[in-house]
């Protein structure tokens, strides 16, 4: 055996295999590779390495680890003897004289091929998870025989699969054996405070897992609020163990992130007589921490950090003065999101299904796109589901060419959409909104809403409101309700619509073409001879029958904020400031406030207005 990397080989010269035997080709053998989640030496001052086979004792030492002693990572070559036996390798993490993680692998020795196999000393076994015993002498597997600790919970010792070749690498992020080329994982500047959120992982029967847009990292905060490595001034608290993406640590599926069921059962045991609990942070900061990549500190083989940049901006290439993104016909824009992580997705076609795309609203670039949702058959309109407003996007719904509702469930990426189950046969829709406990959906005679026990199932549709002969329909909920149907318009003062709500508004027998909700108005452009005019409806004025807001023009969408009235047109933006208090109403003629493409579609949100062309998805700000 012997030691590699920043452990000179000298400290164990040459290597002691299982059986030597002579040979004539080069001997198999296993290169053990060590690193640790917590801080060396506070929390880990020193590894116990032992390894048997048939019952003997081949090795056993014990190293002292740190700035001073053996520095993390480093690797420990077994090498194959004559008798193919498998080998146990124990390796014992003290605490001055303290055992706190017991890892135990059991592994035969690859012939005449060098493979490597990693034994992390992590936090989520430390203490009963692992090991008992005041010494190292006295130290005793916690898991039942046969077992080890792995991510907190007791896994067969002899279930780790070897990374065949071995390649340093993989263990010294990126660099040689003795960490030279290699990036190392800075848990300070990674999960500094402006950048990382409080999350709290749910364990759902299934997995212990939270849902949060644009997740890079995951770290946790143990209950001692002294273990774990310093993110503070001079390595001060808080006190954070990162954790590896991967089986091990967390698995990002789109916005839903999976731990180990360890850290759910660990928040909700705490500290036996305290209040505290574990804590768990996100970050939007730094690449993927991985088992590759060893973590920063004066016990570090790697010195050099990675990279810190934001997953909004330069790691995923975007661009926070962005003005405009290249998509080819994208359509039916949408903006949702919590308030800090506000995301655009719209519909983009691919052959005879359709995709649904999305992109961080401050940052959008064509390296952030990324695909949420995707549909066997083509998709007229979308809304994006969230349980409440600040949580992520957790799904896509979504009527298709035929008239039929699906969902897709974002906590994978780029899921497949499948079709809603409604009680009966499934209504014909022409448009739907998701709201936090319903979906409203407008059918060929009726407006309603649907109750729902799970995503993909409607169990009881309510009727608001019974039109006549079948006609196409569109939707709107902001703040209030409001709806076309054939040649009416209609609205409802909050997104409760309601039977005594709602008042009808009866259009010339013109059609309508697009309505968006602003309560107690809503607003819709009119069709007329020459063009379109919009006009504005009062719900809970009975009297008020519409009134022209701006000129004959050519308008194909609108949208409002509490200062503007937004259209889109064939030669750009424009818009028209709201009615101030006294002010004389009547038609006035928009203000163009961006011309460099023709617009189809505009969302706003806030004081940021968004918008889709044939080529592209545009955002306009006020001094932009």
């Amino acid at each position: 055996m012997r030691l590699r990397g920043v452990i000179a080989a000298g400290v164990l010269a040459g290597a002691v295999g299982v059986s030597v035997a002579c040979t004539k080709d080069p001997p198999g053998e296993v290169v053990l590779s060590f690193q640790t989640d917590m801080s060396v030496p506070k929390d880990v001052s020193a590894v116990v390495l032992s390894i048997t086979s048939s019952g003997r004792t081949l090795f056993e030492e014990q190293y002292n680890v740190g700035p001073t002693g053996v520095k993390l990572p480093s690797t420990f070559g077994v090498v194959e003897g004559e008798k193919d036996e498998p080998v146990t390798i124990k390796l014992i993490a003290l605490k001055g004289t303290k055992p706190v993680v017991l890892r135990e692998v059991v592994t035969k020795i690859p012939k005449g091929r060098v493979a490597g196999m990693k034994m992390p000393i992590e936090w989520l076994c430390a203490g009963e998870s692992s090991v008992k015993g005041e010494i190292r002498q006295a130290a005793e597997n916690q898991c039942p025989a046969g077992q080890t600790c792995s991510a907190g919970s007791c896994v067969p010792s002899d279930s780790f699969p070897l990374d065949d070749p071995y390649d340093a690498k993989n263990v010294f992020g990126g660099g040689d054996d003795k960490g030279q080329g290699g990036s190392c994982f800075s848990t300070e500047s990674c999960f500094s405070a402006v950048q990382t959120v409080a999350v709290t992982p749910v364990d759902d029967g299934s997995a212990c897992a939270f849902t949060l847009d644009g997740v890079r990292n995951v770290a946790l905060e143990p209950e001692d609020r002294a273990t774990g490595i310093g993110t503070g001034p001079n390595g001060t608290g808080p006190f954070l163990v990162p954790l590896d993406q991967g089986k091990s640590g967390f698995e990002l599926q789109g916005s839903r992130v999976t731990l180990p069921r360890a850290v759910c059962t660990r928040i909700a045991k705490g500290i036996a007589g305290t209040s505290e609990r574990l804590r768990v942070y996100a970050t939007r900061s730094c690449s993927p921490k991985t088992n590759r990549t060893p973590t920063c500190g004066a016990w570090s083989a790697v010195t050099k950090p990675t990279p810190t940049e934001d997953a909004g901006t330069a790691a995923e290439g975007g661009n926070p003065n962005w003005k405009s993104v290249p998509v080819r016909k994208p359509r039916s824009l949408r903006v949702a999101g919590p308030p800090n992580a506000r995301r655009l997705y719209f519909v983009v076609d691919e052959g005879t299904g359709s995709k649904v795309l999305s992109c961080d609203a401050a940052s959008c670039s064509e390296a952030g796109l990324r695909c949420e949702a995707s549909f066997t058959s083509q998709i007229g309109v979308i809304s994006p589901f969230q349980r409440t407003n600040t949580d992520p996007v957790a799904a896509i719904y979504a009527i298709n060419r035929a008239q039929a509702v699906e969902v897709a469930d974002t906590s994978s990426a780029c899921a497949v959409g499948k079709p809603v189950a409604f009680p009966g046969a499934p209504p014909l829709m022409w448009d739907l909104v998701a709201l936090e406990k319903e979906l409203l959906l407008m059918g060929d005679n009726q407006l309603g809403s649907c109750s729902m026990s799970a995503l993909d199932k409607c169990d009881v549709v309510r009727p608001i409101r019974s039109f006549g002969a079948p006609a196409p329909g569109k939707l709107s909920a902001g703040n209030g309700v409001a709806y076309i149907h054939g040649t009416e318009v209609g609205g409802c003062t909050t997104s409760a619509c309601s039977t005594t709500t709602s008042k009808d508004v009866a259009v010339d027998n013109a059609t309508p073409l697009a309505i968006v909700a602003d309560s107690p108005l809503y607003y819709w452009i009119q069709g007329s001879v020459g063009g379109s005019t919009v006009v504005r409806d009062c719900p809970t004025s009975p009297e008020c029958r519409g009134a022209d807001r701006t000129e004959a023009g050519v308008y194909f969408d609108l949208a409002v904020n509490s200062q503007y009235v937004y259209v889109a047109t064939s030669t750009g933006l424009s818009r028209i400031r709201q009615l101030q208090q006294g002010e004389p109403p009547g038609p006035k003629r928009p203000e163009s406030v961006d011309s460099s493409s023709p617009y189809n579609e505009v969302k706003v949100d806030g004081d940021v207005a968004y918008y889709l062309s044939d080529t592209a998805v545009v955002r306009f700000r006020d001094g932009q």
